[in-house]
């Protein structure tokens, strides 16, 4: 039976946000063709959205349900929580790494996860043959293993490193509000970031000679909060190698993105997507010699 007239005129004044709400849940079942658990997980997720602080009374721990049946620990603060949120969103709701198809990790491929925060792209993508997560943030990287462990992932290494130009030790500007957007850039957004924490730095070009990391990359998302330029010159020679194939980059505004971009096209790698935001833009590259 064919709409009627005033059913099509019902469906072209539904709001345009409750359509792609509708759209994304469609494509979250199409995904994971589990119903329940699919459900169940973006009902738990728009009730955080709404009253996080609710959520953290009397826990040290928040568990969230995931679209694919694994769960995550998330430190019971209105800051991590918030920032699990946004990061949910991010991964499984918008899919904003995932634009691409060729940028989907497979079970056969190798996937670098920079700037893992508490891992919900490692979890989102456990089927692949290996991961490697790395992330700065101590209580972030404790969450990180946590939910490794918590999930009996037994093809995941983790590393407690922000990935740089250089070896050392410097600060990491803590965002209270948003711990996911601490960074290691002093000047950027300066009046956002209150606490310092301490890290550990290395390049990558590091950890690929001390055998750390596989020297064949299909994968590698990079989040890293303004530090995308500082990994670039940190991985020169395995660039200069091919060792990563495809990078999907979220590049901050406060990145000399002409250099940032020249040297990308200068290792051989070249855009081919990009999603513009207001203080950010999420590109994606792949290496072509």
């Amino acid at each position: 039976m064919e709409p009627s007239k005033k059913d099509c005129q019902g469906l072209s004044a539904m709001p345009l946000t409750i359509l792609r709400k509708l759209r994304r849940f469609s494509e979250l079942l199409a995904c994971y063709r589990d119903p329940a658990n699919v459900t169940l997980s973006l009902l738990e997720y728009t009730m955080l959205r709404r009253r996080p602080s609710a959520f953290c009374v009397s826990r040290k721990m928040l568990m969230l349900r995931l679209p694919n049946g694994l769960k995550a620990l998330c430190p019971c603060s209105e800051a991590y929580v918030r920032a699990a949120l946004a990061t949910f969103g991010e991964i499984y709701v918008m899919r904003l790494y995932e634009k691409v198809a060729d940028f989907i990790p497979g079970e056969h491929d190798v996937v670098l996860d920079l700037g893992a925060f508490i891992g919900l792209y490692t979890l989102k993508h456990h089927r692949a043959y290996r991961i490697v997560s790395v992330e700065p943030h101590p209580i972030s990287y404790g969450s990180l293993k946590c939910n490794i462990e918590f999930n009996r992932l037994d093809n995941v290494d983790t590393f407690n490193l922000a990935l740089c130009d250089r070896e050392n030790v410097m600060p990491m500007y803590v965002d209270d509000a948003l711990i996911s957007s601490s960074t290691l850039v002093e000047e950027w957004r300066r009046d956002q970031h209150y606490g310092v924490v301490y890290v550990r730095t290395t390049t990558f070009d590091s950890m690929v000679d001390r055998g750390l990391v596989p020297s064949s990359i299909d994968i590698a998302k990079i989040d890293i909060e303004g530090a995308e330029h500082r990994f670039i010159k940190g991985a020169r020679r395995s660039l200069e190698k091919g060792v990563i194939q495809r990078m999907v980059l979220e590049v901050h505004n406060v990145v000399d993105k002409k250099a940032f971009y020249r040297d990308l096209l200068h290792f051989g790698y070249k855009p081919i997507y990009t999603l513009r935001g207001e203080d950010v833009e999420i590109t994606y590259v792949v290496l072509k010699r």
